[in-house]
């Protein structure tokens, strides 16, 4: 594969990671397809596929809190409305940092300069 393409498909890994669930789908076949043919291509999906899994994680504990935080909302009001703002304060976060970090990790795989993602980029080489 040539470099250019490679830098390409690996920089698009990151810029579709930072589409909830359809950036999951599109680095599973990214990495599929190009397991055997580009070694650089593979690390990158597989890791996208990995820093996706936590923001999916982080989504599925923001529910859970958000479930408990309306069974407060239901016994002491101030404290349910209190972690409610919280709880989206953080998810917001979470977010904007996932998607920025997402946008970096394109910017430098088109610029042709390595990239890992924070946390999970040594787990995924």
């Amino acid at each position: 594969m040539r470099r250019q393409n490679e830098q390409l498909i690996c920089a698009l890994c990151h810029l579709f990671n930072c589409v909830p669930l359809w950036g999951m789908v599109f680095n599973g076949v990214v990495w599929f397809t190009n397991r055997e043919s580009s070694r650089a291509a593979q690390i990158h999906a597989r890791q996208a596929m990995f820093f996706h899994g936590i923001l999916l994680a982080a989504v599925i504990v923001w529910m859970i809190v958000v479930l408990i935080s309306r069974l407060f909302a239901v016994v002491i009001p101030p404290l349910g409305g209190l972690l409610n703002f919280l709880n989206t304060i953080v998810i917001a976060t979470l977010l904007a940092a996932h998607i920025l970090t997402c946008l970096w990790g394109a910017w430098r795989c088109w610029t042709g300069r390595p990239f890992r993602y924070p946390l999970v980029g040594e787990l995924a080489v």
